[in-house]
């Protein structure tokens, strides 16, 4: 602001009278007692508003004011909080995470979506219990990976961007009306092995001829047009997340080279299922699904790398040009999301473990036993994958590398998937006692998945416990359950075993791995120097125009093209609570952290317990 070049007032008179002298008030100074006026500044201006963090990172303008993206909470309510603009929540800028202060609870929406997804485990579970065969496992895993593929692109998109406006409502309920489409059409399509010649055939001629599979099975008349039903709802729901991730790389240019590689690798996906729909011959839907599978997975390895390659390009060009940045996913929230979703699904072993009470039943009978049998796997299969890592101390896989990250989220679809099998087979083994060999097969094979999907779980995470610390060595305990794999696999080699056998076998081999994690982690303690090396900053990958910046505030200044900016708190690297034991076995991190607080009179009583 320039200053004004009047004096103000009551500066205009030095004081030249001696101390307890009345000066003359109306005689007129000379030059000499006049103070000199003060200097105009012709650079100094008004200080602007430092603008906040998160709108100069949704902006796309590099002007030194910058509009307000969203509306204050507190604001009065009006059309932009109902209908909001593309936001993301959490970004990686050079060596900087920038992410939400408070933690993240999922919504009831996000429970929602995981029920109808619920809902479509159920119905393949209960088709892949009316199919004993090898092709039926196989129509499973396609159809699921389908299903799990538009659930995890759900998720990840309300992680990086959700806003809980109207927009966000509607397209989970329009994803949850596709899934629900999809796993009716999925579930039509059918696979039968048992073929009685004395039969006439029911087939309807207008809906075609059967699909005849090696091994003497085949696909009702009618497979095709169900299986291009599940393709076209599965596609929509592809096409939408497609759209949103170009609308966002366009809406917010600073992540769209992000946005628009993820849209990419998702369409490249995509295409074998677009061309699968279109194909009449019926072995293209035994090679196509296979590849396009494959393709995916192969997607979602490339892309980071491929994210990583683009922005360290931009970066080789120097600091010029528009900054770009990298959505980043909130690793808390994503992993309550997966931890509240296998509880959902360990949820349908309990489910199948509930039998129809009779008066032969009642009391201590054999099928209670069974049923008790039967929660106790699923109760120990929670219990051990929250003891995943094997560790008291850890650096979870999901910030450890990109590959592991990608590879943790993976793993449960086969994970997931194998807790489905397993609980129609428990069902089976329940409720008649006796079980075909096929649903022993089932049984078998599921929990081999499981035990090596835990024991894969295990060994992505980095352990941060002193050597030799623990009474018995993590790579044995470890190991274990790859052994315990094996020998579950193998179990159904027994000739005419029973259901109750193979229940009471499989919950002696949980017990075990239970008892040896609690008591083989007994005496480890954390390792502080590898929990200092686990979040510390890498400065031998920073350039060395990165290295001259000082702190974060810095270098998100420099990154982002501005002066200033405010609206963000400096925090250090530490690893989550999870992380370092606080909710292992016997330890609650919560215990004796008090606050305290002034209440109303009238709610005394409310809080009473």
């Amino acid at each position: 602001m320039i200053s004004s070049t009047e004096p103000e007032k009551g500066a205009l008179l030095e004081s030249t009278t001696e101390a307890g002298s009345v000066p003359d008030l109306t005689s007129r100074p000379s030059a000499a007692t006049l103070p000199s006026p003060p200097s105009i500044s012709t650079t100094s201006r008004p200080s602007p508003i430092a603008p906040t963090l998160f709108d100069v990172a949704h902006s796309n303008t590099r002007k030194d004011t910058f509009k307000k993206h969203v509306l204050e909470h507190h604001a009065p309510l009006s059309w932009r909080h109902l209908l909001q603009r593309p936001v993301v929540r959490q970004w990686v800028v050079d060596d900087v995470l920038v992410r939400e202060k408070e933690v993240r609870e999922a919504s009831g929406f996000e429970l929602f979506l995981d029920l109808v997804m619920v809902a479509v485990v159920s119905q393949f579970a209960e088709t892949a219990g009316n199919e004993d065969s090898s092709w039926s496992l196989f129509k499973f895993g396609i159809f699921f990976w389908l299903a799990w593929s538009v659930w995890q692109d759900a998720r990840q998109y309300v992680n990086v961007s959700g806003n809980h406006d109207v927009l966000q409502r509607c397209y989970i309920f329009v994803l949850a009306c596709l899934l629900i489409g999809f796993s009716v059409n999925a579930s039509a399509v059918q696979v039968n092995c048992d073929f009685d010649e004395s039969e006439e055939s029911t087939y309807d001629e207008g809906y075609g001829e059967p699909f005849l599979l090696p091994g003497g099975c085949w696909m009702d008349p009618g497979w095709l047009r169900s299986a291009r039903g599940a393709l076209a709802f599965f596609l929509v729901a592809r096409l939408l997340r497609i759209g949103l991730l170009v609308l966002y790389g366009f809406w917010l240019p600073r992540f769209g080279k992000a946005h628009l590689i993820r849209a990419v690798s998702m369409t490249v996906g995509s295409c074998m299922w677009v061309i699968l729909s279109g194909v009449n011959a019926p072995k293209a839907f035994l090679i196509v699904p296979i590849a396009a599978t494959g393709i995916e997975v192969a997607a979602q390895y490339l892309s980071t790398p491929l994210l990583r390659l683009t922005y360290r390009a931009s970066r080789s060009r120097g600091w010029k040009g528009t900054s770009s940045l990298l959505p980043a996913l909130n690793l808390e929230h994503s992993l309550e999301r997966s931890y509240l979703f296998l509880i959902l699904v360990i949820g349908e072993m309990v489910s199948s473990s509930k039998y129809e009470g009779i008066l032969n039943h009642a009391g201590l009978k054999p099928i209670f036993w069974r049923a008790v049998l039967a929660i106790f796997i699923a109760f120990s299969l929670l219990w051990l994958y929250q003891e995943q890592s094997a560790s008291r101390t850890f650096s979870h896989a999901m910030r450890r590398h990109w590959f592991t990250s990608t590879t943790w989220q993976l793993l449960h679809f086969p994970l997931s998937a194998a807790l489905i099998l397993a609980a129609v087979s428990v069902s089976s083994f329940v409720k008649y006692g006796e079980a075909a060999q096929k649903r022993q097969w089932y049984f078998g094979g599921a929990m081999s998945a499981i035990f090596t999907s835990l024991f894969l779980l295990g060994i992505l995470h980095k352990p941060l416990d002193r050597p030799r610390s623990a009474l018995i060595p993590r790579p044995f305990r470890l190991l274990l359950r790859l052994a315990f794999a094996v020998l579950s696999a193998l179990l159904p080699l027994i000739n005419n075993i029973s259901s109750v056998t193979t229940l009471g076998a499989t919950s002696l081999a949980l017990l075990i791995l239970l008892v040896l994690e609690m008591v083989g982690q007994i005496g480890s303690v954390i390792d502080d120097v590898k929990a200092r090396r686990a979040v510390m900053v890498d400065r031998e990958e920073q350039s060395d125009e990165e290295k001259e910046i000082g702190g974060t505030k810095e270098l998100l200044a420099r990154a982002l093209r501005v002066e200033r900016m405010d609206g963000f708190e400096e925090v250090e690297n530490e690893l989550h609570p999870s992380e370092m034991g606080g909710y292992a076995s016997g330890i609650d991190k919560s215990l004796g952290e008090l606050t305290a607080m002034r209440i109303a009179l009238s709610q005394r009583s409310a809080y009473v317990f």
